[in-house]
């Protein structure tokens, strides 16, 4: 007898279709970033640009129709300071020789999280948005 076959618009398969759908399709990103959340259970997710060389580490998260920026269960205000001024604060990026393409890491690997609370990235922007855990790929 063979497998029951699963609902494509569900789990990891959907997910993973919903991936090559935005990544041909910029416009999609947004539904990526909410089916991510939703498999993930995770209140926000986010695709940016960031500056290529960390030499200002500055971002691009406005999407256009052929940016790879979106966010999801971030509000307009929170993204308006981390583009501003939020993103060079972000503990996460200080190190980009932490940061390999195609390589999943956590937060903790990137910043201890014992230490996190006592930076400005965590108390401004993380905590009022009660955030503190994160994976993050270099894509």
């Amino acid at each position: 007898m063979p497998p029951p076959q699963s609902d494509d618009s569900l789990g990891l398969h959907g997910l993973i279709c919903s991936i090559y759908d935005a990544a041909l399709d910029a416009s999609r990103w947004l539904e990526f970033l909410v089916r991510f959340a939703a498999e993930f259970s995770s209140q926000t997710t986010m695709i940016f640009g960031h500056d290529f060389y960390f030499s200002d580490r500055s971002v691009e998260v406005t999407g256009t129709p052929s940016s790879l920026a979106a966010p999801h269960g971030v509000g307009t205000a929170f993204m308006q300071s981390f583009t501003d001024h939020h993103c060079r604060t972000n503990v996460w990026t200080e190190n980009e020789h932490l940061h390999h393409e195609g390589q999943v890491v956590n937060g903790a690997r990137l910043y201890a999280g014992a230490r996190l609370p006592r930076t400005e990235w965590h108390g401004d922007w993380l905590r009022p948005q009660d955030l503190f855990y994160t994976p993050a790929v270099v894509v």
